[in-house]
């Protein structure tokens, strides 16, 4: 059997990105072909605040500030001609408003399929071009808003 060198990535699971040039509301998706690795993050934390000179206390305080919905990245196999390539790159230079990201999650088991959705600007583009490997770009992203996370 012959095997591929095409990686498969959560095999079933879709990225996509709807691009602020399309309109508000719109339902209309990119998909992000040719991912190599998966998005990393976003790594949400919150802030930390120290109230210690607000109590009489010995102890410390604190308390749980607003939270920094994080970033990450992907990676995907660098095509000049490929339009999900063409549009990733076009996020790059648009400042408002902010693009919107879909994960669609692959069902398991007959289970209903999973979406999450969060708001995220590419803040990075890195192209890297190994000497016996494929040409990749890594998408860095920073998200504005809710982290798509689910409960």
């Amino acid at each position: 059997m012959a095997v591929s060198n095409i990686r498969r990535i959560g095999f079933g699971t879709l990225i996509a990105v709807r691009p602020s040039t399309y309109a508000a509301g719109s339902t209309v998706y990119v998909d992000i072909s040719n991912l190599v690795e998966p998005p990393t993050g976003p790594a949400a934390t919150a802030a930390d605040i120290d109230t210690h000179a607000l109590s009489d206390g010995v102890y410390e305080t604190h308390a749980k500030g607003s939270v920094n919905p994080g970033g990450g990245t992907m990676t995907v196999r660098y095509d000049p001609n490929d339009d999900s390539g063409q549009v990733l790159t076009n996020l790059l230079s648009q400042t408002n408003p902010v693009p919107e990201w879909r994960i669609t999650l692959a069902s398991v088991g007959g289970s209903t399929v999973h979406v999450e959705t969060f708001s995220a600007h590419v803040v990075s583009l890195d192209r890297a071009m190994p000497k016996n490997g494929m040409i990749t770009t890594t998408i860095g992203y920073q998200v504005s808003g809710a982290p798509g996370y689910t409960t």
